[in-house]
């Protein structure tokens, strides 16, 4: 593996599996593989770090990080934004964690993209039984409760090379060594897409493009309720000006609503994006990852 320079960004690799499926093991094995390479390259005199986050890094209780939907939610958010805290010139990222959703995995690659980094998925294709097996022989306290494991497997998003925040994407069998050198050809000599609508990193025009953005937001917000005005809670929602569709796995209160917005807002203010369904895809991928 050739050297990194110093004066591009450093890589984000999120794994992505089922529960017991190997993760753990292969991302401590990238992580010894980059601080073996890395450290190898002397002359180079790197000043780099290498990170390892996962739910035993942030003090999380696997056993009840996906207890249920609040729960699932609070441990997104830690993650995600202890990986926000970390993408730096410096600093090669490896996020160890289940990543099933897709909308999350959304947001990690906007994420990385906005801070000019490569990035990359793993995921770690292992047999549902082998997964039960390994999880029943677990110690009580690490072991995912019956009801809780089945959960977390029927709602895994397998992530696919055709979305742009799975791609590069590497699948490693639990029989296949994971392919640590092409990995870290492709995230650290790989070229970083430029920030784009993806990224909610083109600028936004200021007075018709505030307009645009509040009217936009408010029209996915209007379906939304209407949806749920109507009873589909439980199923799918379309929205006027995008292809893209909410999730609506639950009720969404209106001040729930208002806080989404809120919260939305101040992330594309730092980050702008312009254009009607740049604006509605962004916000309907940000509800889908919170609801």
């Amino acid at each position: 593996v050739r050297p990194a320079s110093q004066k591009r960004s450093m890589p984000l690799v999120v794994f992505c599996g089922h529960p017991c499926s190997g993760k753990t093991i292969k991302a401590q094995q990238l992580f010894e593989f980059f601080k073996a390479t890395l450290s190898d390259e002397n002359e180079t005199k790197l000043n780099f770090k290498l990170v390892l986050i996962n739910e035993e890094s942030l003090g999380i209780d696997r056993s009840l990080a996906y207890k249920d939907s609040k729960s699932e939610r609070q441990t997104r958010g830690l993650i995600r934004a202890e990986v926000e805290r970390h993408l730096s010139a410096h600093t090669i990222v490896i996020l160890d964690s289940i990543n099933s959703i897709k909308g999350f995995r959304y947001e990690l690659f906007t994420r990385a993209k906005a801070a000019n980094t490569t990035h990359c998925v793993v995921f770690c294709d292992t047999s549902i039984g082998t997964c039960k097996l390994r999880n029943l022989s677990r110690e009580v306290d690490l072991k995912y409760e019956d009801h809780v494991f089945d959960d977390i497997i029927s709602r895994l998003e397998i992530p696919q090379s055709k979305n742009r925040w799975d791609n590069p994407l590497f699948i490693v069998t639990e029989s296949e060594e994971l392919p640590c050198t092409g990995i870290a050809d492709v995230v650290l000599h790989g070229k970083p897409k430029k920030s784009s609508l993806a990224t909610f990193a083109q600028e936004l025009e200021p007075s018709n493009s505030l307009f645009e953005r509040d009217q936009t937001i408010q029209s996915v917000e209007k379906a939304l309720l209407e949806a749920q005005r109507l009873g589909m809670v439980g199923g799918v929602v379309s929205v006027p000006g995008t292809d893209a569709q909410i999730n609506l796995n639950r009720k969404v209160t209106p001040l729930e609503l208002r806080r989404f917005r809120r919260q939305f807002i101040k992330m594309i203010e730092q980050s702008p994006i312009s254009g009607q369904s740049n604006i509605a895809n962004g916000f309907v991928n940000y509800l889908n990852t919170n609801i």
